[in-house]
């Protein structure tokens, strides 16, 4: 919930490697919960990727797809050229962990000091989401 830690976790993600989330202390963490089956994951894929660009060094994204697979997410994301960190929430632990709900997309944010600013399912666009990287990467 807003204003909670987040605890540490791991994430290993499609390309062999693992996302540590303690690595990533003291930068604001975007974390998007998505599937290939959900149009509005998908249209809002390219945006965390961009969000990532702007502020290259002073963020972490990490895109983690639900447990539920109808296609392989490697395979559907092969061409796409988003070169976030994408990982597969094989038994539904992170998606528990992050209080997910059953609709996507999630987005959770967590700013420098590690607490939750943010944890909403619905769309976001390019503006939300810079706005919410503006509050996470504010000193307090």
């Amino acid at each position: 919930l807003p204003g909670d830690s987040l605890p540490p976790f791991s994430a290993e993600c499609l390309d062999g490697t693992v996302f540590l989330s303690e690595e990533h202390q003291g930068q604001p963490l975007f974390i998007n919960l998505w599937a290939t089956w959900c149009a509005p994951c998908v249209r809002e894929l390219p945006e965390f990727a961009a969000l990532s660009h702007a502020h290259e060094g002073d963020i972490a994204v990490l895109a983690i797809h639900a447990s539920l697979t109808t296609e392989d997410p490697g395979e559907y994301l092969g061409d796409k050229g988003w070169d976030i960190p994408f990982a597969l929430d094989r038994d539904g632990g992170l998606f528990r962990l992050f209080g997910a709900s059953s609709a996507l997309p999630q987005t959770i944010v967590v700013n420098r000091e590690g607490r939750v600013i943010y944890n909403e399912a619905h769309s976001v666009d390019r503006k939300l989401l810079e706005e919410l990287y503006q509050e996470a990467a504010a000193q307090p």
